[in-house]
């Protein structure tokens, strides 16, 4: 009846064994103070694109064309409310000073031991599915966020109208995603620097 007991347990494949380790490894890397500061630099890209919207006053929108408005503030918060305080003025600049270069770092500082761990082209495939992907979709869906600087702008052509002026910019505009193929594009680098660096 209770023979199951004195059978020893069943041996770890390696599959589990590898699974277990980097369960643990992952379990004695993590960091709450770390953890803490990610989410308030998460609470601060918040706050610092909602105070954009209110930090000048709003001034008649301009018109010129969409090439021009993506220059401008109005390419980062097309609508701008006609309330706007000091207060935002002093939060936008406060944050401009440090809170982008502090992102890159706690973005970069675990990157060396990840690809340590699970080695370069694991690295690089999770890397191209976690910012890579994210980056083309939002590529891809950025038209339709600036079509409202479009339309703050004074166009009243229509989509077709939109769509004649955004294919004559020189370059396809992606707004904030640009941190996430920069991020992209440091993982490359990193990579490719340790395959010409020799370890030990």
């Amino acid at each position: 009846m209770n023979r199951d007991k004195t059978h020893p347990p069943a041996p770890l494949s390696n599959e589990q064994i590898s699974g277990s380790e980097e369960r643990q490894v992952a379990s004695s890397e993590y960091n709450s103070a770390f953890a803490y500061l990610r989410a308030f630099i998460i609470v601060l890209v918040v706050i610092h694109h909602t105070a954009v919207a209110y930090f000048l006053p709003a001034a008649p929108p301009p018109a010129s064309s969409l090439a021009g408005n993506l220059h401008s503030i109005r390419g980062i918060s097309p609508v701008i409310d006609v309330q706007h305080s000091k207060l935002f003025f002093f939060v936008v600049y406060f944050n401009d000073r440090f809170f982008m270069p502090l992102m890159f770092f706690l973005s970069g500082l675990f990157v060396w031991g990840s690809l340590q761990r699970k080695g370069k082209l694991i690295f690089l495939r999770d890397r191209l599915v976690r910012l890579g992907l994210p980056f083309l979709v939002m590529t891809i869906l950025a038209p339709l966020t600036y079509y409202t600087t479009y339309l703050q702008a004074g166009g009243n052509s229509g989509p077709s109208g939109f769509w004649q002026q955004w294919f004559s910019l020189t370059n396809w505009p992606t707004g904030p995603a640009w941190f996430i193929w920069l991020l992209l594009a440091f993982d490359i680098f990193t990579v490719l620097l340790s395959a010409l660096v020799p370890s030990g």
